[in-house]
């Protein structure tokens, strides 16, 4: 079947508006520097992306309002390539890294709020480029196309097929985010949570470009800040407790906000992924705790709460912030940060990985097959939120579970070929990629810092961190035959 390629260039066309309009703001800032390059290397993009988006606009402005489910993949894809390919622009033509490869790197990562960087001195880059690089991981956080939904009321036919790759993995709140009065009450809400955060990292004493920075990492799920050494700079106990906070907040399936909003709050207190949400990282927060206090990693109990706790939250919303040097600690505790940073935050939520749902439809499922072995003849429903879950549902996630851990060897297959990966490194980099949280075990270090992996490494990196940000079957559809032939 034909794709409907002037409906998707209509929309693109809105996508690079929005894109030019957020460069404007670290433009201003770039401006008040009065580094003529600094200012060019946002002007530039800037304005190229505002008229290639209002040249599309206006030439097919009538172009039919039909979106088919090939439409939503392709152009999600596309969109996601064209947005990192524009936001790379700045990277490149300020010198911050002469690699094309390298820009594309640190822009994906950005939008797909992974937080891993080729960026050496991050200290003492201009404030515009840490700006940029902050503000587009929050602008990913959500979606780029839902910020697009909210803001344009483009009503198109079957929107759903247009936002379903990058929101609801399983959707088991039946609450569309493809209606435009929720993405835009969604969109508030992602806003007004930054915001509050803002204002208490400024009470708890951090200034107002630090509170900003910080607040786009925490809220993104993406950590990315403007700091060499991340939290240690800060050495901020009480901004880090209000940073874990909004990490598990950010990592809420958003659609139970909308429902709070709206007063229908009956299924928000049995929701089954937000109690296991919760249950898993109450659970990682002791664990990890009881582990660095039993090996004396820090003199106290408090101590051990303070940064076991924090680096528990982090790996499990996948924001991958760093408040101390995990390699060093005890073989339990990396072991379960690395199974946490694979569980990820909930459905429809800003963090990555694998999702709680699924986690818990398969805890489910092998608990049947266990009780249907010595009981053949018992039926067993598995159920979430008090309901039966479809069986296409279950099979689905059964599905994906294995294509992301396929992905995940083919991904540290690949990374092997780099001479400056051990193996220990590329495994931990495939997963890190994968699940978007950046940072892990390995040569990246605690500041997911990937400036000594080799270009090939890095296009694969870039490949996987898509294949994680937009449920993997949006990016790897496209290279099916069938994709193409069958009508979808």
């Amino acid at each position: 079947m034909i794709l409907h390629t002037k409906s998707i260039a209509r929309i693109l066309g809105h996508l690079m508006i929005i894109t030019g309009l957020a460069m404007t703001v670290p433009l201003i800032l770039a401006a008040i520097g009065g580094n003529p390059q600094i200012i060019l290397g946002f002007l530039i993009p800037a304005a190229f992306s505002l008229a290639l988006g209002g040249g599309l606009s206006f030439s097919y402005r009538d172009a039919p309002r039909s979106i088919t489910m090939k439409d939503g993949m392709f152009l999600t894809v596309l969109s996601w390539v064209l947005i990192s390919c524009f936001g790379a622009m700045p990277y490149l033509l300020t010198g911050v890294t002469h690699s094309p490869i390298s820009a594309l790197f640190e822009s994906i990562s950005s939008y797909t709020t992974t937080g891993a960087t080729i960026l050496t001195n991050v200290s003492g880059l201009p404030r515009s480029i840490l700006f940029w690089r902050s503000f587009s991981q929050w602008l990913g956080g959500i979606g780029i196309l839902v910020l697009l939904h909210s803001l344009i009321p483009a009503n198109f036919e079957h929107q759903s097929s247009i936002l379903s790759t990058e929101t609801e993995a399983i959707n088991t709140d039946n609450i569309s985010f493809s209606r435009r009065s929720t993405a835009k009450l969604i969109y508030l809400f992602y806003i007004a949570m930054s915001g509050t955060q803002v204002l208490i990292l400024k009470f708890c004493g951090l200034n107002w470009f630090d509170s900003f920075i910080f607040s786009f990492g925490t809220s993104a799920s993406g950590g990315l800040n403007n700091y060499s050494d991340g939290l240690l700079h800060l050495a901020n106990p009480a901004a880090e407790a209000v940073m874990a906070l909004f990490m598990l907040l950010s990592c809420v399936n958003f659609a139970l906000y909308v429902r709070l909003l709206r007063g229908d709050t009956d299924r928000i207190h049995n929701n089954t992924e937000l109690n296991a949400f919760f249950i898993i990282a109450a659970a990682g927060v002791v664990l990890v705790t009881l582990d660095l206090f039993v090996h004396r990693v820090y003199s106290d109990l408090a101590e051990s709460l303070r940064f076991g706790g924090f680096q528990a939250i982090s790996f499990l919303t996948t924001t991958g912030l760093s408040s101390a040097d995990f390699n060093v600690w005890p073989s339990f505790s990396k072991m379960l940060l690395t199974v946490l940073s694979i569980i990820g935050g909930c459905s429809s939520s800003t963090g990555g990985a694998l999702k709680v749902i699924r986690v818990v439809i398969l805890s489910k499922m092998v608990w049947r097959s266990f009780t249907t072995r010595i009981h053949p003849n018992a039926v067993v429903t598995i159920k979430t939120n008090g309901k039966p879950v479809p069986s296409n549902i279950a099979n689905k996630a059964v599905a994906y579970t294995l294509i992301f851990f396929v992905l995940f060897f083919a991904g540290t297959f690949l990374l092997t070929f780099d001479a400056a990966m051990d193996f220990q490194t590329a495994f931990t980099a495939s997963g890190a990629m994968l699940s978007n949280i950046g940072t892990g075990a390995g040569a990246m270090g605690m500041y997911a810092e990937y400036h000594a992996f080799s270009q090939f490494s890095q296009l694969v990196m870039c490949f996987l961190m898509l294949a994680g940000r937009l449920e993997i079957y949006a990016v790897l559809l496209p290279f099916s035959r069938s994709f193409w032939k069958e009508k979808i």
